[in-house]
């Protein structure tokens, strides 16, 4: 890149700490919900733009650094895509894994769920989900601190790997099990939706990692029983509680001829919290 400047000065070399900085900053626009702002904006001097941009960096080394800014080595990066979609950045994402939980200790609480990161460039994996507030962008699943919002483990959604190191099931079973993995053996709790959640799924993690589960669950799950799935003549505001073995499953009618099913292996009881009042009202089966 260098070859394109007249003067070496406009091309310097960079460390460690300016590349920092300018991680900050990105960071730093994030956090002001700047992500869709037009680069150039937040070096305005007419008391719009928050002053700690123009402090750190002028705007033409701060777009110098993003043009020249690569993550891996571009020489053996087609070698490596024959096998991995992410090559270009998969040394990167393993390193912000590793990271996230070397440099953090949890609490006893989890969450997975999916996120979009906003993307509308090239890239064959890329998402369209409308029900989104960013129809486009990449998906990944995220293993996150219930309390904290901490992020422990990000898995990018990549599609169909080619056949390889990086080839994987994409299934809702196989996911779990995968981004769970920080985190197994260890009596923690996960919470989770009806994408993850299936009866074998919960059954696993608890009897050969000692993980427990709580989440909402499908009505067309082959092991549930019918009654948990009719709300038909069910008054509203009741709830229907079934035990089996170390799992509790409930049947809760929020309105009239709907019902939501959630099953936990964390609870073995069939007590509705009292700040609820009469709302919800408990049949045991």
């Amino acid at each position: 890149m260098r070859s394109i400047y007249g003067r070496e000065r406009d091309c310097a070399a960079t460390d460690s700490d300016e590349i920092r900085a300018l991680m900050g900053m990105l960071y730093l626009a994030g956090i002001y919900k700047m992500s869709h702002v037009n680069a150039k904006d937040l070096w305005s001097t007419d008391g719009m733009a928050p002053e700690m941009f123009r402090c750190v960096m002028p705007y033409k080394r701060f777009y110098l650094l993003l043009r020249a800014l690569r993550f891996d080595n571009i020489d053996t990066r087609q070698d490596r895509a024959i096998t991995d979609k992410l090559a270009p950045i998969r040394q990167l994402w393993e390193d912000f894994n590793f990271k996230s939980q070397e440099a953090y200790v949890p609490s006893e609480y989890f969450t997975i769920d999916e996120m979009m990161s906003s993307f509308r460039g090239r890239c064959s994996f890329k998402q369209y989900i409308p029900s989104k507030p960013n129809r486009y962008g990449l998906k990944s699943f995220a293993l996150s601190d219930a309390r904290t919002f901490h992020v422990v483990k990000l898995e990018l959604y990549a599609g169909k790997q080619p056949p390889g190191p990086y080839e994987a099931d994409n299934k809702p079973a196989s996911i779990v099990k995968r981004i769970t993995q920080p985190i197994l053996n260890t009596g923690r709790n996960i919470t989770m939706d009806n994408w993850f959640v299936s009866i074998p799924v919960i059954q696993e993690l608890l009897e050969k990692y000692n993980t427990t589960v709580v989440g909402t669950i499908r009505k067309n799950k082959p092991d549930l029983p019918r009654e948990f799935v009719i709300a038909k003549k069910r008054a509203v505001n009741t709830s229907m509680f079934g035990f089996c073995d170390d799992l509790t499953l409930v049947s809760y009618v929020p309105k009239k001829n709907k019902c939501v099913l959630m099953v936990s292996s964390m609870h073995q009881s069939s007590t509705i919290d009292v700040e609820t009042g009469d709302k919800k009202k408990n049949r045991r089966l």
